[in-house]
């Protein structure tokens, strides 16, 4: 599958390699691009040995993809959606992330909603640590995983005076709302900040 070294006394086994990857926090990633012309970037990572995976390090933060047993995290899925039937609609179809600091600290899950448009369906940080940067480092690092494939990253939300501001903080702009929206698809009222939320206000950011 790949050529061999040209400068085969400077490589390595696969333990060492291995052993490089579980010590090391940061390298240089390089490839053979178009027309056999090389480039090099650099990374910082973080090595799952059991899954062989290689997950982006923000600063000191793993942001990983879930694929499997996403309900796992549902303390905090239901933090941003208090109803667990409205979140089977979307999290299966959907793409989930979680950010770990020492441990999970945030999680969101996206979905693509055609014509350009990536949503972030449920987004949501520890009770405990909000407030330390955590949402917007997700939201950034969303925007920057997607920014080849999507032009906008969008956002439905309650017209709450404590989610609203946050979002406008993260480049978001107020785009359109469906009114009723949490009456009448929630089976009991949802309160936010001594607010019931009732329309459904929809934020969008270029991305």
């Amino acid at each position: 599958m790949f050529r061999e070294m040209r400068r085969f006394k400077q490589q390595i086994t696969t333990e060492e390699c291995k052993k490089v990857l579980k010590e090391e926090k940061r390298a240089a990633f390089s490839v053979i691009g178009d027309e056999g012309y090389p480039y090099t970037i650099p990374i910082n990572f973080y090595y799952d040995e059991a899954g062989n995976f290689l997950f982006e390090r923000v600063n000191d933060m793993i942001i990983r993809e879930v694929n499997e047993n996403k309900k796992q995290f549902i303390s905090l899925l239901l933090l941003a959606d208090e109803q667990e039937n409205m979140i089977d609609r979307y999290i299966e179809k959907g793409t989930m992330y979680v950010l770990e600091d020492d441990n999970v600290k945030a999680e969101c899950v996206v979905t693509d909603e055609g014509n350009g448009i990536l949503e972030i369906k449920n987004i949501a940080v520890d009770p405990e640590n909000q407030g330390m940067g955590y949402g917007k480092t997700l939201i950034d690092f969303i925007a920057s995983q997607y920014a080849d494939e999507y032009s906008i990253l969008q956002v439905g939300t309650g017209d709450s005076p404590l989610t609203i501001p946050f979002y406008e903080k993260c480049g978001f702009l107020r785009f359109h709302k469906i009114p009723n929206f949490f009456t009448d698809n929630y089976d009991h009222p949802i309160y936010e900040g001594g607010v019931q939320l009732i329309d459904m206000v929809y934020l969008q950011r270029h991305i």
